[in-house]
């Protein structure tokens, strides 16, 4: 990666300004590909595939690699020169020599770079004002947009959503992903699977098509393959807090429902009755009978969040397995 010395590097800095408050400071113009993977050495470990450098270079594109901010309040993923290089052309030429802030020890992957600037901070708060008012319209209207489902782990409305919730709960510390149902899950899912379907088919027709020693076809497969991944990390890590927030509650009212309907049964048949409920609501492709719909907003009325587990104790009153109302003692 170069002879660039990031311990040298970091103490002219502190001598340059005395203190490094935040994070490590510098302009954009003079930052190159190098500090960037030297600054973050966690990082830029797994490498993806290789292709032709703006150095004439055949180099490699990482998986790990940090995402830097656009203006629209997206991220873009920097995983090589390339990519690097065109993201930084880019910003130069929109906002000129703006100062860039690195956080290398920061754990939130989309604080990780930010930039210092006051107009490029404006046109981020616009534009994510605007979408963010957009997409909370449309959620209050229990329309699920297009926008919303891309965006799902978008940082900027992560925290509107959680700033929004705060402002209402004032005593309460605010889950960002509280405000995802077991609907849009749901539509994550199937999003994923489709997101994998193409990731996997654009190797394919990369290996057929593009140039071994790299070239224009190469480089358009691997932006191409930089944006997907970038969708897919941010879905997985929605999904993966959506689960592991929702299973908890939603396991012990199902543990309640099935002692309660089925107070004979041995902790082995608990068990297997508490993975088939989870697999019906998995399964539901369907509407609910009128009885599973009436039992499902009872259950949300009285405080219970839409999951795998209530859909699929819907499902079980549906069939007539269960009555779904309490009984009374």
């Amino acid at each position: 990666m170069g002879d660039f010395n990031a311990k040298k590097w970091f103490k002219d800095q502190y001598i340059k300004e005395h203190v490094i408050q935040e994070g490590i400071k510098i302009n954009l113009n003079d930052l190159t590909f190098d500090m960037v993977t030297n600054t973050f050495k966690d990082k830029y470990q797994n490498i993806h595939f290789t292709r032709m450098q703006p150095d004439g270079k055949e180099g490699p594109s990482y998986k790990d690699a940090i995402h830097f901010p656009n203006p629209d309040d997206s991220l873009r993923l920097v995983g090589d020169m390339k990519a690097f290089e065109d993201w930084k052309e880019g910003t130069l030429q929109r906002y000129g020599k703006v100062d860039i802030e690195m956080f290398p020890e920061e754990n939130t992957w989309f604080d990780k770079v930010k930039i210092k600037d006051e107009k490029f901070q404006k046109d981020k708060d616009d534009y994510s004002k605007a979408k963010g008012d957009w997409i909370e319209k449309e959620r209050a209207a229990g329309r699920f947009t297009g926008l919303d489902e891309a965006d799902m782990n978008d940082p900027v409305l992560v925290k509107a959503r959680a700033a929004k919730m705060a402002k209402d709960k004032m005593d309460s510390r605010v889950d960002p992903t509280s405000s995802i149902d077991y609907d849009e899950a749901l539509t994550l899912r199937g999003m994923k699977a489709e997101l994998e379907d193409q990731i996997a088919q654009l190797f394919r027709d990369m290996e057929q098509e593009a140039e071994p020693e790299g070239g224009p076809i190469a480089d358009r497969y691997g932006d191409e393959l930089n944006k997907l991944e970038d969708r897919l990390y941010k879905i997985n890590k929605q999904l993966r807090d959506y689960d592991m927030n929702e299973n908890k509650e939603a396991i012990k009212e199902t543990f309640r429902f099935i002692k309660e309907n089925n107070p004979e049964f041995t902790n082995e048949e608990i068990k297997a009755e508490l993975k088939e409920i989870e697999e019906l609501g998995n399964q539901l492709n369907e509407e609910l009978c009128a009885k599973g719909k009436a039992y499902r907003k009872r259950r949300m009325a009285a405080g219970e969040k839409s999951s795998a587990y209530l859909s699929g104790r819907a499902v079980k009153v549906c069939k007539g397995q269960i009555s779904g109302r309490k009984k009374k003692k």
